[in-house]
């Protein structure tokens, strides 16, 4: 582990230019920054972005991974990290080493997602911990969605928090994404015998879907979606370009017409 993170997380502290010795909060815990290593290792991703840097707890985790498999660039977006966190984030990744990799938007995401798209560029990770707000993380996802390759990769930090959590369903019911662990399914749950027979029939699955809330008849558990009381975070890959068409509501994989909709 980078001396910079480990130190940080030992004492619980950081420290402001000032000098004052701050405690450390709002921070992603071990287990998540090792899923987040874990998951670039596998990828091995030339660029990455992070909307939300904070102390800089998730970068240091990101960048030291990222360092390690050859990474080009990590880009940071985030309003609040001068004015709200005195620009410590920043700080210690530069003092981690990791300078080289940085670039830095102190902007909304809302702002600086387009304009990353209108320079042409395409990632192949992406970390999410900025506004909570349902709103806020959907147009994180759009932007996103709109720069990242196919096969590449979006952790969702606070699913446990219930605009993220919305978020992520509509994702799963409606993009062609899927979690990018399918063993985080839990126990392997698939309902009962009887609910799967019954919802099986086309009439009755269509007055389930009118009738009954979303999180009822697509529970998580049939989205894999980890429960929020056991894993705080979610990684879902993107598995095609799912480009609109005109036409009927039915669409083969990989497109969705106007009329394309699922409950969530």
């Amino acid at each position: 582990m980078n001396p910079v993170l480990k130190h940080i997380l030992e004492t619980k502290e950081v420290k402001a230019a000032s000098g004052e010795m701050l405690p450390l909060h709002s921070h992603i815990l071990p287990d998540e920054g090792a899923f987040l290593q874990q998951i670039i290792a596998q990828i091995k991703p030339r660029i990455s972005v992070e909307i939300g840097c904070a102390y800089g707890i998730s970068s240091l985790y990101i960048c030291e991974a990222l360092a390690e498999v050859g990474g080009e660039r990590h880009i940071i977006i985030d309003p609040d990290q001068i004015r709200f966190w005195q620009g410590m984030g920043v700080e210690h990744l530069k003092a981690a080493g990791y300078e080289p990799l940085l670039e830095v938007h102190l902007l909304p995401s809302y702002q600086a997602l387009p304009r990353l798209e209108a320079a042409g560029l395409e990632v192949d990770f992406a970390f999410v911990d900025g506004a909570h707000w349902f709103d806020y993380v959907m147009v994180d996802f759009f932007g996103l969605d709109r720069i990242l390759k196919v096969g590449g990769v979006i952790v969702f930090d606070d699913t446990d928090w219930p605009g993220v959590r919305k978020a992520c369903r509509y994702v799963l019911s409606n993009r062609a994404y899927s979690v990018f662990q399918p063993t985080a399914r839990v126990n392997g749950r698939k309902g009962s015998l009887a609910r799967r027979f019954i919802t099986g029939i086309p009439i009755v699955r269509d007055c389930f879907d009118r009738f009954v809330k979303p999180e009822i008849v697509h529970p998580d558990w049939e989205l894999h979606l980890p429960p929020g009381e056991q894993q705080r975070y979610v990684a879902l890959v993107k598995r095609a370009n799912d480009t609109w068409i005109l036409g009927e509501d039915k669409g083969e994989e990989g497109q969705r017409t106007f009329r394309f909709h699922r409950e969530f």
